[in-house]
């Protein structure tokens, strides 16, 4: 960490069981040194987004009410400021990693996960 600054993850997640489930898993992987800020949907997401633009990694269901991931995914790749954030697409449903990839997540995690899968994969974004 930098000058002292807690590095800030962004999940969005609009099922709350599940979004406990991924914040328990991220305090796991990463203990305390990361704040973690939830989105209930892409429109919520992309507002905290527009809001603070410092965050270090993104998780980002594709089934949500509002504004889905594709989406969501699709208007923060075209956003300048963003664009460089990395990004993880989460999913019950395998067949839309492809298209969550194409539109600019740089991995994708199946849902249900497996423990070291995630914690390699948010490792890896987090360049850890």
């Amino acid at each position: 960490m930098q000058n002292n600054i807690i590095p800030r993850i962004l999940v969005v997640e609009d099922d709350p069981d599940m979004m406990e489930v991924i914040t328990g898993t991220l305090k796991e992987v990463l203990g305390k040194d990361y704040e973690i800020n939830k989105a209930v949907d892409g429109t919520q997401a992309y507002e905290m987004l527009e809001k603070n633009k410092k965050y270090s990694l993104l998780m980002i269901d594709y089934s949500m009410p509002v504004m889905n991931g594709l989406k969501l995914i699709k208007k923060i790749r075209g956003y300048n400021k963003l664009k460089n954030v990395p990004i993880i697409a989460l999913s019950a449903v395998s067949y839309n990693a492809d298209d969550m990839i194409a539109a600019g997540a740089d991995y994708f995690i199946g849902k249900p996960f497996i423990f070291n899968d995630f914690a390699k994969k948010v490792k890896t974004a987090l360049k850890i």
